[in-house]
């Protein structure tokens, strides 16, 4: 997994942001926060920042974390909203082990249990690595994006869903 995005779905139903995800064929899971938070968080998989960006706006948030993983590091970002658009609110120092994941979480009184070993499984086909280069070359509709999710969602979800049970 080289990105993925937690984003808050509220604490009720909503169907613009459920329809997004749908529609995105995104693979997600929720997330399950360890503290008295009764908020429902979304943890999104190989997500470009765009898409993650468009969830955030659908569920009416007003922040949302967006991580980059390479090499045994990664990186996540705070993006809180400022007038109309996203701004990045914060960086984590590198993080390198769950203790660094939790310490960066616990800022924003939030405890996630996140396995690092899923940002390492090279068993996880990346055959949508498109998805990030297409992005910073040249401009793609977030349906086209969607189209070529479908095409491999359910091996890509099965092989996420280990790490999570």
């Amino acid at each position: 997994m080289e990105t993925f995005a937690i984003i808050s779905s509220g604490n009720s139903y909503n169907k613009t942001g459920n329809e997004t995800l749908k529609y995105g064929a995104f693979s997600y899971i929720q997330l399950e926060c360890f503290n008295d938070n009764k908020e429902k968080f979304l943890f999104v998989f190989n997500i470009p920042y765009i898409d993650a960006e468009k969830i955030a706006r659908d569920y009416n948030q007003e922040s949302f974390f967006f991580g980059i993983s390479e090499n045994d590091k990664m990186q996540i970002l705070h993006y809180q909203i400022n007038g109309k658009t996203y701004k990045i609110d914060e960086t984590s120092k590198i993080i390198t082990n769950e203790k660094d994941i939790k310490d960066f979480f616990s800022k924003y009184n939030l405890e996630f249990k996140i396995n690092l070993d899923l940002f390492n499984d090279t068993s996880i086909p990346l055959d949508n690595e498109w998805i990030f280069e297409e992005e910073l070359k040249e401009p793609s509709t977030f349906k086209h994006r969607a189209i070529e999710r479908r095409k491999i969602k359910n091996s890509v979800d099965e092989k996420l869903l280990k790490y999570f049970n």
